[in-house]
């Protein structure tokens, strides 16, 4: 393998830390085979001895003086350059220790523990493309080797390609059956491709046979076998791992990395079944989690622990997770300003901006404004500051938040006549959309309908049919039977950053249909009711508003919404069968109210 010529490659090396890894010997049997240099006549026995010595004694610096004066001597000797590069890693020069690992490869390119060291500092520079290949090379190298295997799936993992990982992974536990963080990845492979039942099913089986010995890797299972069972449906048995995960927080010592999972995978399971308070209290902890979707701020300014103490007080909300669930806690910001009597500044999408402004009184909205490096803010006009979901957690909210919400976003009367006027219809203004563009294999079977399941219901129907999906494009429209293009009405906008006009649009309709998506909770904050789906256990925000299989029910913090909930191991047919019933007699219930006679 070639590798890119270091002075190519951009390294910070004042941000990155290079764990000590275990001693280097120049031990025949530590180095491989000895090459035709005659290293060890040429390089006194002492010499040698004391090389040894220093590396043990973690003496990089002045290992490294004596190096430069050795290489020279033996530079067709990889060893020396590979010992050489092994001290710069340590000394945190990784420019020089990648110089030095390049050089050893110019000798032995097909040495095994110098392409392993090299991609090891292909990953802590956060070069991953390449590390994944050098991995590669070290597994063709020695495909016994266990490290390279597992190091190749962490990193498709994280790069969320969790096929390719889960068949690596695979590998590395036919080497190492017991191998524990083979077997953790595997199972979150597995629940990453929506495949719940296969990693319930691993988890029961290791549980029951008791082989998992590190306390920290058995919580994690019963972590995750609290999200399997609540996807599958199986509530009554989530007990048993509630307490596991309960008691390992308590005993933790405050070790939030390491409890941080767990505690987030319990925080939701506890909202899923209605167990709010429990659930909040854990779910204020989330930044704790290595990988949350939204990056943790950072201020001088101290967050809000406790509401009793903000009043009169300026307090930054700063917007977390998806455009979705930011227009959803909109929502509660009027009562929740009412009862801590704080003075809210609201940084959120730049597409929301005005909406807000417009919206809710007494409240300044304005842009995100952040160094993506450091994450600090620029501007610390405030006393306090929490991320916007900590909104739900203050108020406590549970699912008799239904009684009292309302819808919070306004719009202009006069641009909502425009598009009333654009828009004609002898039947229902039907809204609807049905692709999340985040196409991950659990949205895909939680966010996604295919096109052609519309098809069938606009074909069937006598109402106009709006396109608010902005991923619909002018090949899908081509696809389309004449008919059903007749019966679409495509607006004239940006879908994707207009969101005050996409909502002056949705509140001059009569109904909107999608799955679980932004434009879902834009429809329940102008006041217009949606149509929507679940497979499995509803949302963690449905805060156990229904847990009945087949069941009809609201999300408790949008507005005039319903959906129906599914098995999660329905099989497609069957889904798309019942979920076009649930729909089309949902339009039918619409028809009679509106007095439209098909």
């Amino acid at each position: 393998m070639s590798f890119p010529n270091i002075a190519d490659v951009t390294v910070d090396q004042n941000s990155i830390e290079i764990p000590t890894s275990e001693p280097f010997s120049l031990n025949k049997k530590d180095v491989g085979e000895k090459t035709s240099s005659g290293l060890f006549t040429i390089i006194p026995e002492e010499l040698r001895k004391q090389l040894n010595d220093l590396y043990f004694k973690n003496e990089y610096s002045q290992l490294l003086e004596l190096l430069e004066y050795v290489i020279p001597k033996c530079v067709d000797d990889y060893e020396f350059f590979f010992l050489a590069g092994s001290c710069c890693k340590h000394l945190n020069k990784l420019k020089e220790a990648m110089s030095y690992f390049q050089k050893a490869l110019e000798i032995e390119p097909y040495n095994y523990a110098v392409n392993l060291e090299v991609a090891k500092l292909f990953k802590k520079a956060e070069l991953f493309e390449l590390a994944e290949k050098t991995f590669c090379v070290c597994s063709d190298l020695d495909p016994t080797r266990i490290e390279p295997l597992l190091e190749r799936g962490k990193l498709l993992y994280e790069d969320k390609k969790f096929f390719a990982a889960n068949t690596l992974l695979k590998k590395v536990i036919a080497l190492q059956p017991e191998h524990e963080i083979a077997w953790d990845y595997v199972i979150g492979c597995n629940i990453e491709l929506a495949d719940y039942r296969t990693a319930h099913e691993i988890i029961k089986k290791r549980l029951s046979q008791k082989v998992i010995s590190r306390k920290a890797f058995l919580q994690l299972n019963h972590a995750n076998l609290l999200t399997t069972s609540c996807e599958l449906g199986l509530m009554s048995t989530l007990d048993d791992s509630i307490k596991h995960v309960e008691e390992y927080i308590a005993t933790s010592n405050d070790s939030l990395v390491e409890v941080a999972e767990p505690r987030f995978n319990l925080s939701t399971t506890y909202l899923r079944i209605g167990s709010t308070e429990k659930g909040w209290e854990h779910y204020f902890h989330r930044f704790d989690k290595i990988n949350f979707p939204s990056p943790r701020r950072q201020f001088m300014k101290p967050r809000v622990t406790d509401i009793s103490s903000i009043k009169n007080k300026r307090v930054l909300l700063w917007r977390e997770q998806g455009v979705g669930d930011e227009i959803m806690a909109y929502g509660l910001l009027e009562k929740f300003i009412n009862q801590t009597g704080s003075n809210v500044i609201v940084e959120a999408d730049e597409r929301l901006v005005e909406c807000i402004n417009r919206s809710i009184p007494n409240v300044s909205a304005r842009p995100c404004n952040f160094d993506l490096q450091t994450l600090y803010s620029p501007l610390e006009d405030f006393d306090f500051h929490m991320p916007l979901m900590d909104i739900l957690v203050f108020l406590n909210i549970d699912k008799t938040v239904q009684t009292w919400i309302e819808p919070w976003m306004r719009f202009d009367n006069i641009e909502a006549e425009i598009w009333k006027d654009k828009i004609a219809s002898k039947g229902l203004k039907i809204g609807f959309a049905f692709n999340s563009h985040h196409q991950t294999p659990k949205r895909i079977k939680h966010k996604h309908l295919e096109l052609s399941f519309f098809e069938n219901l606009i074909n069937d129907s006598d109402n106009t049919w709006v396109n608010l999906d902005y991923t619909f494009t002018d090949e899908m429209k081509k696809s389309l039977k004449r008919e059903v293009n007749e019966k679409i009405y495509f607006p004239d906008l940006d879908l994707k950053k207009d969101l005050r006009q996409t909502a002056t649009l949705l509140s001059t309709l009569d109904v909107l249909i999608s799955p679980y998506m932004a434009v879902r909770t834009l429809a329940g904050a102008v006041g217009l009711p949606s149509i929507s789906f679940v497979r499995g256990t509803p949302h963690h925000f449905d805060l156990g508003t229904s847990l009945d299989e087949q069941d009809i029910f609201c999300s408790p913090m949008i507005p005039l919404s319903k959906a129906m909930q599914f098995k999660d191991e329905m099989d497609n047919f069957q889904f798309e069968s019942e979920l076009s019933n649930f729909f089309q007699s949902q339009i039918h219930e619409l028809e009679k109210q509106k007095n439209i006679k098909k």
